[in-house]
């Protein structure tokens, strides 16, 4: 008595498990294209004005790498106690609500001086931890993977 494996059921195993790993690979590659992405990011700059370079600002860009549209609402500071600092009028190329089509982005900024002395206003001195974050139409929240460190005793 041999103890061997036909080989037509090994053919139909190896074919079985293919099957069953490209369905799973399908899967995730469907639920990622249907699923919302929004991507924050700080830096410094200066804006192109009309009477030249403004003053130094922070800048906050918000980007959809996914394959949906996003409504997103203002983007918004987070301080180091967790409290929000929410620009009622904020300085943007688009207005809030937004639809951020797959692909866009979209930037909203404040300059730097005004920005330190709202926190210093607050109560705020030193180096200041600051992170970014958004809402978009679901409720889902947004954060900044990298904080910005904003020193205020500089000038």
């Amino acid at each position: 008595m041999e103890n061997s494996i036909p080989w037509t059921q090994i053919v139909t195993a190896v074919v079985a498990i293919y099957a069953a790993f490209m369905s799973t690979v399908t899967f995730i590659v469907n639920k990622n294209e249907k699923s919302r992405k929004v991507s924050l990011a700080f830096s410094y700059g200066f804006l192109d004005t009309y009477n030249g370079l403004s003053d130094a600002a922070v800048i906050v860009t918000v980007s959809n790498p996914g394959y949906q549209h996003v409504v997103i609402n203002i983007p918004y500071l987070i301080l180091p106690d967790n409290k929000t600092l929410v620009f009622p009028r904020p300085q943007s190329n688009v207005s809030y609500p937004h639809k951020l089509e797959a692909g866009s982005s979209c930037t909203i900024w404040i300059g730097l001086n005004e920005l330190k002395e709202t926190l210093f206003t607050n109560g705020y001195n030193g180096k200041v931890h600051l992170d970014a974050g958004v809402d978009d139409g679901s409720g889902r929240k947004h954060l900044t993977k990298k904080s910005l460190i904003l020193n205020l005793d500089v000038s």
